[in-house]
């Protein structure tokens, strides 16, 4: 399996993904419209989601044999990792962003009066 870092979620991924980490419990029903959903399934199969029972919250629910099955489902230690590490992806981005605006504000009016002029020029 690839490392954390060299994966790659959609923006509907990784909504999902944080829908079920910031909900009551960090979990959502078995029977929910979310879990059917084809994002999902990618979501358990990087393993960020999965499996879990929580009879206080949601029903039981008991297979063709008798044995009680899994209710819920929840964000896994490797989905909240992954959380995590997109938390500091994204303050390193935003410090990179601010920076640059700053950069190219600074540009522009430095050379503000010679544009001021060109534009004068071509106007005429």
């Amino acid at each position: 399996m690839a490392s954390l870092s060299e994966i790659y979620l959609s923006r509907t991924e990784l909504w999902l993904l944080k829908f079920i980490y910031f909900h009551k419990n960090h979990t959502i029903a078995r029977d929910s419209s979310l879990a059917s959903k084809k994002t999902f399934l990618k979501l358990m199969d990087l393993h960020f989601v999965e499996s879990s029972c929580d009879f206080k919250k949601f029903p039981e629910i008991i297979n063709d044999i008798g044995e009680m099955e899994a209710n819920c489902y929840c964000v896994s230690d490797l989905g909240e990792q992954f959380l995590r590490l997109q938390s500091v992806r994204f303050k390193a981005d935003r410090r990179y962003w601010i920076t640059t605006g700053i950069a190219i504000v600074a540009l522009i009016k430095s050379f503000l009066p010679e544009l001021t002029a060109l534009a004068e020029r071509l106007l005429k």
